[in-house]
């Protein structure tokens, strides 16, 4: 089984809400991309890890008892043993977290998948799992129940999410973007992608550029043209030089021994040098030193000019440009980066109804953040879909939840128990991907 190779790379911290670092990953597309069914931590001793990480870095259940009309404890500090009617409770026996949560997430591969298997769960994927996860471990952690999970509503497109973002029945939303405007929610982010991908199908692209390889071949003629120029000039002076004392190697009549000086010429600018006509006198040898240099020259340039073409048709670097259609959804990174890179962009509520125009050259292709449009053309796989070129932006992908219900410690522990197990959450979606093998053999990448 092939794997998603991710590396890290210390990039300055960023502050996330309640005073946590997010960590930072960067990830390169190689061959393949996964889908997650069971999020779990790899080794035995990494759930010790967690334990301890959990009790040394979060403030311990029961620790505190302050009044529920000033949670400050310094507000509590003073001596209350006389007023009896100050009511105060423990932390450990509060209701740290609701009773249950209404949940609306978008079907984006692998982030998040459709189950058909449950009708009280369905919905799967790396994004169900690690806020699943997270909030067991931190409602036990402080003494709560988890949550009853109410999925209410699924949706194909960012629009229709960010719709729920705001409604007051939304507990959990998920996936989001880092820079959505989620108002009373927390932000939880889970993983970072490294960018997006364009991908274009294989059956249009071919054909372009065989028809690209001809142009440029014949786009080298004022080169090819110069050559022959130069060759048929250097061999009438040739045969002027040698037709009176080398009359067996450039004869007359006139035609006959032009053609014998092109030829000789031709010959030595290539630097072939068959050898079969040399120059005998000493004007014929002269003009054939000054010949040579410049016939190395001109011979170079051509050889320059012609491979320099066929590389930048064989090892194409597809550029976005203003002149191109690329297909984007609506409200996402995709399209912010397509807008940036100049492209004429056509909007669309999801990733079929791009394929759709793609399939019948509205576009010229799609723009996707890059593990959901691998996700894609692997479920497309016969459809002759290829990434033509990778962008390498790095950008967010979390949830919003709603602080309702839950306590400050639950919230922040939330995101702390997230990026804990972040590596986790790359080894699952490496783990339990299948194969996914890059059509294009010529993928560019192209920092932003």
């Amino acid at each position: 089984m092939f794997s998603l190779f991710v590396y890290t790379q210390s990039l300055p911290p960023k502050m996330y809400p309640l005073g946590v670092h997010k960590p930072t990953m960067r990830a390169r597309l190689l061959l393949v991309v996964s889908f997650v069914v069971n999020f779990k931590i790899h080794h035995s001793s990494n759930t010790v890890f967690l334990q301890k990480f959990m009790q040394f870095n979060l403030t311990s259940p029961g620790e505190e008892t302050f009044s529920p009309t000033d949670s400050r404890p310094e507000a509590n500090s003073s001596d209350t043993s006389n007023d009896s009617n100050v009511p105060t409770f423990d932390l450990g026996h509060s209701p740290v977290c609701p009773s249950e949560m209404n949940i609306f997430w978008q079907l984006r591969p692998p982030f998040t998948s459709e189950r058909n298997d449950s009708k009280d769960k369905p919905t799967d994927g790396i994004f169900h799992q690690a806020l699943d996860f997270a909030l067991g471990e931190c409602c036990q952690f402080y003494r709560g129940n988890k949550p009853v999970m109410r999925y209410l509503e699924m949706t194909d497109n960012s629009t229709s999410l960010r719709s729920h973002i705001l409604a007051d029945e939304t507990s959990l939303v998920f996936p989001v973007q880092e820079d959505w405007f989620i108002g009373r929610m927390l932000y939880i982010n889970v993983l970072d992608s490294p960018g997006v991908v364009l991908i274009r199908r294989e059956t249009f692209y071919s054909t372009e550029r065989r028809t690209q390889l001809l142009k440029a071949i014949f786009g080298t003629w004022p080169i090819v043209i110069l050559s022959l120029l130069l060759s048929s000039v250097a061999g009438i002076f040739i045969w002027m030089l040698e037709t009176r004392t080398n009359k067996e190697e450039f004869g007359r009549p006139f035609y006959r021994g032009a053609f014998d000086g092109f030829w000789w010429a031709f010959v030595t600018m290539s630097t072939v040098g068959y050898g079969d006509k040399t120059p005998k006198s000493i004007g014929g040898r002269l003009f054939s030193v000054v010949w040579i240099i410049t016939g190395i020259t001109v011979c170079s340039v051509l050889t320059a000019t012609l491979a320099s073409a066929l590389t930048n048709v064989t090892v194409e670097r597809y550029d976005v440009t203003a002149t191109k259609t690329i297909g984007a959804q609506k409200e996402s990174f995709a399209f912010k980066q397509a807008v940036n890179l100049g492209a004429n962009v056509a909007e669309f509520e999801n990733l079929q109804e791009a394929f759709f125009s793609l399939e019948n050259g509205s576009v010229e292709g799609i723009l996707e953040e890059m593990f959901t449009g691998i996700e894609f053309m692997k479920r497309k796989r016969n459809e002759g879909l290829s990434v033509a070129q990778v962008f390498e932006r790095q950008h967010y992908y979390g949830a919003g939840i709603k602080r309702d219900g839950f306590s400050a410690k639950v919230l922040d522990c939330l995101q702390k128990v997230v990026n804990f197990v972040s590596e986790d959450i790359y080894s699952n979606t490496s783990r339990l991907l299948k194969s996914f093998k890059v059509r294009s053999s010529h993928v560019s990448y192209t920092p932003f």
